[in-house]
């Protein structure tokens, strides 16, 4: 995995320098302005999930997959992080969204589609922090739209305003809002927005 750096003349190699095993799909970048630190996941050929850490000019490397015991990947995972903690969610090989946090202490796995009793995913889920709440949103293998908040626990919510869904949505955040952008069954690129309660979203057509 090459890393190319402003000013710098030369990518890093930095699966070569931390002997890391190799990328299988696109790396996820995030920055942790609480620890000002830089992160790049990414899942191996075999779905194992890896992590690449940047602080005070420094690389380390990290296999957190195996670290916690968590599952392997079955699409690429991504990242973010609000000010508490760091988050990497994926879909694991057994159709569920897996989620592997750090706490400031250590790394830990959580089985987010177990603990909140939610239906099977099919694709890759996006996460983001939404009104002071980790929010992610996947597409089930029923073709809907779900979502999993954490309130005290993750629950599941299902959104069926959005309606059978044609892609992997895509959650991001601004402000107190949350919006999420997916493509209809008809083609259509959809722009859903929500506050406090996922499933009461505000649905448009983006334009083309």
């Amino acid at each position: 995995m090459l890393l190319h750096e402003a000013g710098d003349a030369k990518p890093i190699d930095l699966t070569t320098a931390l002997k890391a095993p190799p990328a299988a799909g696109p790396a996820a970048a995030w920055h942790w302005a609480l620890e000002g630190s830089r992160h790049v996941t990414y899942r191996d050929a075999i779905g194992g999930v890896h992590e690449f850490l940047e602080l005070k000019g420094k690389w380390f490397y990290a296999d957190i997959g195996a670290r916690t015991g968590a599952p392997a990947a079955a699409a690429d995972p991504l990242g973010y992080a609000p000010a508490d903690h760091e988050h990497v969610v994926y879909l694991g090989v057994d159709g569920h969204i897996h989620e592997i946090c750090f706490d400031a202490v250590d790394w830990r796995h959580h089985d987010l589609t177990a603990i909140a009793e939610a239906p099977a995913a099919s694709g890759r889920p996006s996460g983001a922090y939404v009104g002071g709440r980790h929010c992610i949103v996947y597409r089930g293998v029923d073709g809907n739209a779900h979502f999993l908040r954490l309130r005290l626990d993750w629950r599941h919510f299902a959104l069926a305003g959005l309606g059978v869904i044609a892609s992997d949505p895509h959650l991001s955040s601004s402000g107190g809002e949350g919006a999420i952008t997916h493509l209809s069954v008809h083609g259509q690129r959809r722009w859903a927005r929500f506050t406090t309660d996922p499933t009461t979203t505000r649905i448009a057509d983006m334009p083309v």
